[in-house]
């Protein structure tokens, strides 16, 4: 609750606090409190208890949570304003920020919203209101001071200039119009929370120009720039610009990227860089080409994804036009470039909502570089905008340099610190470049550990994001070695492990799974690179499928620490079998699914089972693309799963049988286990594999265990319980429940997601059983080329131990036999004690096989 009873006493602050005007009318700073969009399933309120002292044009405001560390929503401190035409204003202030959680805090930004969407929030902790920064209609636009991601900030931090600039360009385009400006500070980890707030006034800001502050910003007393502080001297900015410009053109170290003459510009990149002349330009690459209105506006997003405008901010024309003016000579490209750096740099100030995420400050960070150097000595460029242009590089490393913006843990964190690392290595001239490259390569280090799971797993648990962070990890290692920095064998012992876990996630066609937000692409170049690096035989003997190196001397393969866990009967063999079981042992953030305990399967060239791949990263698409139904697991009561850790019981690899057995306490009082068995293809028998699911808890539920299949057609058995995609090329699956007492097959409409905003409709099949916990479905997979099923036939057998399974596959020239208990203990297939087990005979009874499992799980 807020103790408050003195701000209806405040003097009011006046908007013009700091300029000449008259004063307008008091606005007394107010008090509102917003959940989180997702409440309604998480649960929690704002319950911070807020503490406001002090005269209002100095506010003291303290936020402390509850002991029990329950707040989980928004407190927003706001004054009403109709904002000026004829000057910016600002919030000005310094804050802390604390949690009990490791690696988290509170999130603090600075917002501007309409009066309507201010007067909807609650006045009261406990209010069914939402505060949503991403709802552009109520919410015209928010300034990240500090996200949920990173250590505490237990010292008063002033808020940055970067910050003030950036909320005085947002609210000078809300230029005539009545709005409200407000600190919102939101709670979202369960974890004890305490915010200070200092010093908070709203005041006015003037403006700033990059490429004057330049000049205060390098390093004067190198020799190479003496031309320069001799023209500063003489206050002489344009003189000063000129010297500038000439000491980098004359610059022979460190050699710019995207300086080494000609380049070949693809026909593609040539209709990118000539597209920017019609205003047509990319952002998020999946959309193409859109037009952008005129005079161009950077927060454009011509529809509703707001990742479009963000992937713009990331400049892919401006390196279309560098390429293309390499490979031709061609100054309209000059021209055009700097037309756009013009635009972009006065549109967007650091702290920008649209524009200054710190992964696309990163990425601008490395980006901007090569198409300086492809520009630098284009007679086009003027002194004054190269001094602009190395003035927004300067912002950029100032803006990733505090801690308070570094997002440790994530794949941001990364493309944060290889950002400004490039940017200390490549301008030396700086007066703080050593200190951006030393704090740049300390994250990196760090990261390192941070990142990187022992067994090689990016902790993301995605194998999309996975490359793309060791692709920066080795960039780094190169820059650093450039810049006289050798890295220690530990880092690249860890780097080495990165391409082991894309080698044991590998498909038997090159491919990779897509679980959470990835995409299948091809991991074989990777591979190929991995073992040249490295010496590694046998990840050459992947990457060129078998065409170089040496085979593993294994198949199966487990990521103990991401818990990942892979049967295989071939590395490259396109008609191979895998079967991934994902019994992640960790949550792994925002681009991980809901799915623990699913399966991702492949036979004979073709994926039967794909995950179902990201679609979108916002909305109700990413929503549906995102819940645990849409994916190859069990589902309760429809809902998603938490975001828990999986636990392995057991994972084996045996000649006839592969086994791994997880649980997931993913719903409240229930546990799920899946428990997965590959009878391996020997002596006539086909491959095929038992799932077999156990939910246990209490009370009446509905149980859906779903099978999303590839795209194509699927026909349903309800008599048998049995369903079997019928596609008429390439592999097909059979389905059936062995299990069938109270279970419903139906087919339910479904989709898979190959790139990023793409989705194909796809069948899939549940099976459904209404009742009361424990449950329990048993369930064959029979993967199969071309057209028709092998004749198989499976049957439960009776068991005498109740939580045990005992079944039967009979088929041409063989009888199987297998069994999957919960401990290792007594078991009808054998003398010894086993958790699992298979025995295989031929028509007389002869053995063919046998297989037991009883070794503990490995580490």
């Amino acid at each position: 609750m807020a103790r408050w009873a003195t701000c209806t006493s405040w003097a009011a602050l006046t908007v013009s606090a700091c300029a000449a005007a008259a004063p307008a009318p008091p606005a007394p700073w107010e008090l509102r409190y917003g959940r989180t969009v997702d409440a309604a399933s998480s649960g929690g309120w704002p319950t911070y208890t807020v503490t406001c002292q002090g005269p209002p044009e100095r506010l003291q405001v303290d936020l402390t949570d509850e002991a029990n560390g329950a707040a989980r929503g928004s407190v927003l401190l706001g004054q009403r304003l109709t904002v000026p035409t004829d000057r910016l204003l600002t919030i000005s202030g310094a804050y802390t920020a604390v949690s009990t959680q490791a690696d988290r805090r509170p999130r603090l930004e600075l917002v501007v919203l309409t009066p309507a969407a201010w007067d909807a929030l609650g006045q009261e902790p406990r209010t069914p209101s939402i505060f949503n920064n991403g709802d552009r209609a109520a919410c015209l636009g928010s300034i990240s001071v500090l996200g949920h991601i990173g250590d505490d900030l237990a010292e008063l931090t002033p808020l940055a200039d970067s910050m003030q600039q950036a909320l005085a360009h947002l609210l000078r385009r809300q230029a005539g119009r009545e709005v409200v400006v407000a600190v919102a500070i939101t709670g979202l980890h369960g974890a004890v929370e305490t915010v200070t707030l200092r010093d908070l006034q709203l005041g006015a800001l003037a403006p700033r120009d990059p490429a004057v502050e330049v000049l205060r910003q390098l390093d004067l007393a190198r020799p190479e720039l003496a031309a320069v502080q001799q023209a500063v001297t003489a206050n002489d900015q344009p003189a000063a610009w000129a010297a500038l410009l000439a000491a980098y053109r004359a610059r022979r170290e460190p050699v710019l990227p995207g300086s080494g003459g000609r380049a070949t510009a693809s026909a593609r990149t040539i209709e990118e860089a000539d597209a920017t002349f019609q205003s047509r330009l990319i952002g998020q690459g999946s959309y193409g080409l859109q037009e952008v209105p005129l005079p161009l506006d950077w927060s454009f997003n011509p529809g509703q994804d707001p990742e479009w405008t963000w992937q713009f901010n990331r400049h892919s024309a401006w390196q279309a036009l560098a390429t293309a003016y390499r490979a031709t000579g061609d100054e309209k490209y000059a021209r055009r470039w700097l037309e756009l750096l013009r635009s972009w740099v006065e549109q967007n100030p650091p702290g920008t909502p649209w524009s200054w995420r710190t992964i696309e400050a990163g990425i601008r960070g490395q980006g901007w570089p090569p198409v300086y150097g492809a520009f630098l000595q284009s007679p086009s460029l003027t002194p004054h905008d190269h001094a602009l242009l190395l003035g927004a590089l300067a912002d950029h490393a100032a803006y990733l340099l505090p801690a308070g913006r570094f997002s440790s843990g994530s794949n941001w964190g990364m493309i944060e610190s290889q950002g400004l690392f490039s940017l200390g290595t490549w301008f030396p001239e700086f007066r703080d470049a050593a200190t951006w490259r030393t704090t740049a390569w300390q994250r990196i280090e760090g990261e390192l550990d941070r990142q990187v799971l022992p067994d090689g797993a990016q902790v993301e648990l995605t194998t999309g994001y996975h490359l793309g962070v060791l692709d920066l990890f080795l960039k780094a290692a190169d820059l650093a070695k450039l810049g006289g920095v050798e890295p220690q064998p530990a880092f690249f012992q860890r780097l080495e492990r990165m391409y082991d876990y894309s080698a044991c996630l590998s498909k038997p066609d090159g491919s990779q799974p897509m679980p959470g937000d990835s995409w299948p692409g091809s991991v074989r170049s990777a591979l190929v690179a991995g073992g040249r690096r490295f010496n590694r035989p046998d990840l050459l003997y992947i990457g060129t499928a078998g065409r170089e190196g040496t085979a593993p001397s294994y198949l199966d393969t487990h990521l103990p620490d991401a818990g990942y866990y892979v049967m295989r009967t071939s590395w490259t063999d396109p008609q191979g079998i895998y079967l991934l079981h994902d019994i992640a042992h960790r949550w792994g953030g925002g681009h991980q699914h809901p799915d623990a305990l699913q399966i991702d399967l492949y036979a004979y060239g073709t994926t039967l089972l794909p995950d179902t791949g990201s679609y979108l990263y916002y909305g109700p698409g990413r929503a549906a693309a995102s819940r645990t139904a849409a994916h190859n697991t069990v589902c309760l009561d429809e809902a998603n799963q938490n975001t828990s850790a999986a636990r392995l019981h057991a994972f084996a690899s045996l000649p006839a049988l592969s086994f791994s057995d997880g649980e997931q306490t993913g719903y409240p009082g229930v546990t799920t286990r899946r428990q997965v068995l590959f009878a391996r293809p020997d002596h006539g028998a086909p491959p095929y594999f038992v799932v077999i699911d156990r939910l246990t808890g209490s009370g009446e539920h509905t149980v859906d265990q779903s099978w999303h299949c590839r795209p194509g057609t699927i026909a349903l058995d309800p008599a048998t319980r049995t369903a079997r995609t019928t596609n008429a090329t390439g592999a097909n699956l059979l389905l059936q429940t062995l299990d069938p007492a109270g279970v419903t097959v139906e087919a339910v409409d479904s989709f898979v997601s190959f790139s990023y905003t793409v989705q194909e409709p796809r069948p899939a099949v549940r099976f459904r059983r209404r009742g009361a916990l424990p449950q329990r479905f048993v369930t064959l997979l029979l993967p199969y080329p071309g057209a028709t099923p092998p004749p198989l036939v499976a049957r439960l057998l009776p068991t005498p131990q109740p939580d045990a399974v005992l079944l039967e596959v009979t088929g041409p020239g063989f009888r199987d036999q297998l069994y999957a208990g919960l401990t290792v203990g007594p078991q009808p297939l054998g003398a010894a004690p086993a958790r699992a087990a298979l025995r295989r005979v031929d028509p007389s009874g002869k053995l063919l096989a046998e297989a037991l499992v009883g070794a503990p799980p490995p580490r």
